[in-house]
């Protein structure tokens, strides 16, 4: 993972990932905060100059080592963790899903960033109709 940070994140934040503890990969928020918080008070949503955060079910379950799975009990806990978190500290609150059925129970969660549905996906979807309606 932290080969392709170069040009996609700040020198700093690259520099810094030995200190936290993540040398080959992107730390999660928990493992981020647990050394960001006693050494200066603040965690991940608390940062000045954060917006609010994007939740990625995928890539949160595969740094659990629970790759794909969003459903998993300790992925669910982990993905309300950050919305409470989150909203306590007044952000805006985002999530990703393949498809829109996915994003949808997060509307009542107060999630206002939906990003649903995959451009392969897609991609295929409007062939198949496309080919569906050549034959009809």
């Amino acid at each position: 993972q932290t080969a392709l940070l170069p040009g996609l994140a700040c020198d700093a934040f690259i520099e810094a990932l030995p200190a936290l503890g993540a040398r080959d990969r992107i730390p999660r928020f928990e493992e981020i905060n647990e050394r960001l918080k006693p050494a200066t008070g603040w965690e991940i949503v608390a940062v000045p100059g954060l917006d609010g955060v994007l939740v990625g079910p995928y890539d949160l379950s595969a740094s659990m080592g629970l790759m794909g799975q969003i459903d998993h009990p300790r992925v669910v806990e982990a993905i309300d963790h950050v919305t409470a978190v989150t909203l306590k500290a007044g952000l805006k609150l985002g999530i990703f899903g393949v498809f829109p059925a996915a994003v949808k129970p997060y509307i009542a969660k107060g999630y206002t960033l939906l990003v649903a549905g995959v451009d392969t996906v897609m991609l295929g979807q409007g062939a198949r109709s496309v080919l569906a309606d050549l034959k009809a």
